[in-house]
């Protein structure tokens, strides 16, 4: 954790996780690197991928404050069938 600490003293901005094992020289999962970083309090998540440091002013992650700026999508309705009785009404015959 200290070395990822120097490497965003060193950067001066945000690093992505991957970014971050590198400067700490470990092999680990990234899964396992997200855990070990969430829980130090000298780092915040500023994106779905990217770690700074506490303090700096920069603004913390949370996936749940983004929102889609994509239309919202609608339901394909069913077409319009007749009522049920005439569905059950036999055929008309001349």
């Amino acid at each position: 954790m200290d070395r990822a600490i120097d490497a965003l003293h060193a950067a001066a901005a945000p690093l992505t996780t991957g970014e971050l094992l590198a400067a700490a020289g470990s092999a680990g999962s990234v899964r396992t690197a997200v855990q070990k970083l969430s829980a130090d309090d000298r780092l915040i998540r500023t994106g779905r991928n990217q770690w700074a440091l506490a303090g700096t002013g920069q603004t913390p992650y949370s996936p749940l404050a983004t929102k889609s700026t994509a239309a919202p999508r609608h339901r394909r309705q069913p077409p319009a069938l007749p009522p049920a009785t005439e569905l059950l009404r036999p055929p008309h015959t001349d």
